[in-house]
């Protein structure tokens, strides 16, 4: 038993002399936490080193957890956008998620049709019958 003690704080020793590893592209290093993630092999000629690090100045895990998180999104989205310039497909979003005009009139619209109506002295119930037989 006495032997297990001693390989157990041999290995506490060691492993608090290493750099924690934590997921979502986190490491801690001297108490501080910094960000760290591989750039995808078909950016590399775009970036200067293939690994992007930034310390995030911050102690604590939660705020860490939020900023890391923020960056990868971040990164995902340029390399989303970077994949579609290179395929040609840059306006593919634009074209897909341009609004297009709805049916309905502007309220504007409807308050100058309205009012002309009631000078008119027509009744807006039977012409609302009215256009929809």
């Amino acid at each position: 038993m006495s032997r297990f003690k001693r390989l157990t704080v041999s290995l506490l020793i060691r492993v608090g002399r290493m750099v924690d590893q934590i997921n979502h592209h986190l490491y801690c290093k001297r108490g501080f936490y910094y960000f760290s993630r591989r750039v995808p092999k078909a950016f590399l000629d775009d970036y200067p080193k293939p690994r992007i690090v930034l310390a995030l100045k911050t102690r604590h895990y939660r705020d860490a957890l939020r900023q890391s998180q923020i960056l990868s999104k971040r990164l995902d989205d340029q390399w989303f956008h970077m994949q579609l310039d290179a395929m040609g497909l840059d306006n593919v979003q634009a074209k897909i998620f341009h609004p297009t005009k709805a049916a309905a009139p502007l309220m504007s619209e409807a308050t100058v049709f309205y009012l002309r109506l009631k000078g008119n002295g027509i009744d807006l119930y039977i012409l609302i019958v009215i256009s929809t037989e």
